[in-house]
């Protein structure tokens, strides 16, 4: 799958296929492609379209292809199922290319395996083995021998070789469940099914959710059905696969598991420990009534831990939406435990429902309790931030500062901390009528972090739009650092910040670094970026340096995670403050312009933000394609498979599979598509959209409903989601960076309160 450096792929080609003569192709026609003036001078290169099409490479003669032409063969070959084919090419490559060797004897193997040539494939395997063993080819395949012996019939073979990883691996190690899977199968085929079934019944413990534990467990049912039953685990296996289910997320499994061991065991200190365990599984699988039977069975008053107990009955009360009895449990709680920090949370809990609510004034004394008792911890410091904020809203500004003052004093080092309180007191003490003192404030706020969230805040507090910077300043920088590899100046937008039509030139179209060929971990890099193994380019651009060198190697790439972060490491702290003459160039590529093919026009033809798509995707993949979070969200702009399918419904891309999600052109246009309907639904109102994107339209349409006549800025510090609060505050930070690197002087809009005229609910 193509996923970075859509730039280079054809130079990358262009370089592989002429540093030893083409014979193949010297008579056919060619195009001079336009490549870099540097790179143009340095080999004058021209290269042959024909090359990339890949059907007229299957058949090739071998002795008529260089090592360019064979790589593209090989790989067509391989791509297409042809295994023999790409086994043959592979072969002489691995002396032809000793760069990456390792990749060409991993695929040797694979291909000679699949072509069923077992002896070459061993033999590939074991030069891999013996010779790579530090290699990352050979650490994410280190059970290669043993499923070419597998494959090729020889169990023996494949259960010694399976044995010796697992013993190797130990407890852990991500490939353990699939080698002991393997294993079992070697073990099953060889005839030794009694051994077979214990492998099978090990993995259905220990990895419950695993994909391959379905297989596992249907091959044991048979087993079992045929007579074949491995001998019953005893209590230590028993409840650690009874914490691998909870762990898996299958609680009403997990929950069974312990009562039958709770049932067997006799054991008082083993019933003990089973207590809080089975209870927390019923808890987890909604299971209140059966929680509550059970709770009259186990000896709780024996646990040594008695604010455990409580809490487990919190939570049953809470699942059972029994009132009265959560505030008698809370009551508990504080008499026996007044200054335990579970105690503490649930008084900050208090607060915020009280707060919610309207009953402001318990909300406060709740909050006192918090941090009456540790005055600097993190829950005080939240406790008085959110005290500060429930003063503001309620237009108690005196004692919004008071609050203020005591956390500016706990941050007197936090310079993020401290800007935070700055702007607070700022914003306060200009609602209180005292105005110069409110400006001092702003300043202060500025002085303390120079960029980000809170900076953009207090320079329009100030009246200021992005901090000012001479336009062309960037340029004159880029030209002594850096070379002129960065997009030429342009004039300045009469627009918003990163709004409307520009038209950056591509940056193929400029010059780029002159490459040090002869350095091999360099011309590996290239060899796996022809390749288009960008996750293998990614690895390996991390083993070097942080230098302007490598930084303009990576952006050649269109590895832009790594150009801005050895660009932070070189910046050091200076990354926090405004840019100036001298390090402009890596601000320039702290805050890279990325994607110049396909993110302007993508902006441009949804009438969007630019630079906002710039500021999503670093907040949402720090610029890595082939980022995949937890939960299950894709690409550059992270979007979840579901998304993506109405998404492709809504605008008729047929071709859409969730796949596709890493393509960078799908990702970004997706996205675009995206933010522009939730702009249009939120009238423009950046904070709203934004939020919108993390948390869903229907979480910020709640939130607008609840109180959505406050500013929009105290309306951003009580969004109730602490992940979507702190996403609007990083993406628009970072877009008010964007903006002072490359439009100063322009602002970013910014609503006096939501708007919640909002149009109907989107799909999404």
């Amino acid at each position: 799958m193509k996923r970075f450096f859509p730039i280079l792929s054809s130079f990358l080609a262009v370089f592989l296929l002429s540093i030893l003569p083409n014979k193949a192709a010297a008579d056919q026609t060619n195009r001079e492609l336009p490549i870099i003036s540097s790179i143009k001078q340095h080999l004058a290169l021209k290269a042959h379209q024909e090359l990339f099409d890949g059907n007229s490479l299957t058949n090739s003669n071998n002795n008529d292809l260089n090592p360019g032409d064979m790589l593209i063969s090989a790989l067509v070959n391989y791509r297409q199922g042809h295994w023999a084919e790409a086994a043959a090419l592979y072969s002489p490559l691995v002396s032809l290319l000793p760069e990456i060797e390792d990749y060409l004897l991993l695929m040797q193997a694979q291909s000679a395996m699949n072509a069923g040539d077992y002896a070459a494939a061993k033999q590939a395997a074991e030069r891999l083995k013996s010779a790579y063993a530090d290699s990352r080819f050979y650490k994410n395949n280190p059970a290669l021998t043993g499923d070419i012996a597998l494959a090729a019939g020889d169990y023996a073979l494949a259960i010694t070789a399976y044995s010796e990883l697992i013993s190797e691996a130990g407890t852990g190690g991500k490939n353990l469940p699939l080698l002991r899977l393997n294993r079992a199968k070697a073990l099953e085929l060889s005839g030794n099914l009694a051994e077979a079934a214990k492998e099978y019944q090990y993995i259905t413990m220990h990895w419950p959710a695993w994909s391959g534990a379905k297989e596992a467990t249907d091959i044991l049912k048979a087993l079992k059905a045929a007579g074949i039953t491995p001998p019953a685990p005893g209590y230590a296996a028993q409840k650690s696969y009874a914490k691998a289910l909870r762990r898996a997320g299958l609680n009403s499994r997990a929950a069974q598991v312990y009562e039958e061991l709770y049932k067997r065991t006799k054991d008082s200190k083993e019933r003990l420990e089973l207590a809080p365990m089975l209870l927390d599984a019923l808890l987890k699988a909604n299971k209140y009534t059966e929680t509550q039977r059970w709770m009259h069975k186990l000896p709780l008053d024996e646990l040594p831990n008695q604010i455990e107990r409580l809490q487990l009955e919190v939570r049953l009360a809470k699942g059972q939406k029994d009132k009265k009895r959560i505030n008698d449990l809370y009551k508990k709680f504080e008499a026996q435990f007044a200054t335990a920090k579970v105690t503490r949370n649930i008084f900050l809990n208090l607060a915020i429902d009280a707060r919610d609510s309207g009953n402001n004034e318990l909300a406060l004394k709740y909050f006192a309790k918090v941090f009456g008792a540790k005055s600097s911890d993190s829950l005080a410091q939240d406790a008085l931030w959110q005290s500060a904020l429930l003063a503001i809203s309620t237009a108690d500004y005196p004692k919004a500062l008071k609050f203020l003052d005591r956390l500016l004093n706990i941050y007197q080092k936090d310079a993020s901390g401290t800007a935070r309180i700055q702007y607070w007191r700022g914003r306060v003490l200009r609602l209180s009528g005292h105005e110069a003192e409110a400006v001092n404030a702003f300043q202060s706020s500025l002085k303390a972090l120079a960029t980000g969230y809170y900076a953009m805040l207090s320079a329009l507090q100030l009246g200021q739009a992005a901090p000012p910077m001479p336009v062309n300043a960037y340029l004159v920088t880029a030209q002594n650092n850096l070379g002129n590899w960065l997009p030429p100046a342009e004039e300045k937008s009469p627009l918003l910040c990163g709004l409307g039509k520009r038209n950056r030139p591509l940056l193929s179209n400029t010059d780029l670094p002159d490459i040090p060929w002869d350095k091999p971990a360099i011309r590996r890099i290239l060899l796996f970026a022809f390749l288009e193994l960008s996750e293998e380019v990614y690895t390996e651009l991390a083993t070097l340096e942080a230098s302007h060198e490598n930084i303009k190697l990576a952006h050649a790439l269109g590895d832009y995670f790594h150009a801005f972060s050895w660009s932070a490491k070189l910046l050091g702290k200076d990354a926090n403050n405004l840019p100036n003459t001298e390090n402009m160039a890596l601000f320039n590529s702290y805050y890279p312009l990325t994607y110049p093919d396909i993110l302007p026009q993508a902006a441009a033809e949804k009438e969007m933000y630019d630079l906002l798509l710039q500021a999503l995707m670093r907040q949402e993949s720090a610029y890595k394609p082939f980022a995949h979070s937890w939960a299950n969200a894709r690409g550059l702009m992270q979007i979840i498979p579901v998304t993506g399918k109405r998404i492709a419904a809504q605008i008729g891309d047929k071709d859409f599979d969730e796949t596709r999600l890493f393509e960078e052109p799908l990702s970004i246009n997706y996205s675009a598509w995206y933010l522009k309907e939730l702009l249009n639904k939120y009238h423009q109102q950046l904070p709203m959209a934004i939020g919108s994107y993390n948390a869903g339209p229907k979480a910020m349409s709640r939130w607008i409903d609840a109180r959505g006549e406050i500013d929009t800025d105290l309306f951003v510090e009580r969004i109730p989601y602490l992940e979507t609060r702190n996403y609007i505050k990083r993406v628009l930070g970072v877009l008010h960076n964007y903006c002072t690197v490359y439009e100063p002087g322009t602002i970013i809009p910014w609503p006096a309160h939501p708007d919640n005229a909002y149009g109907d609910n989107i799909n999404f």
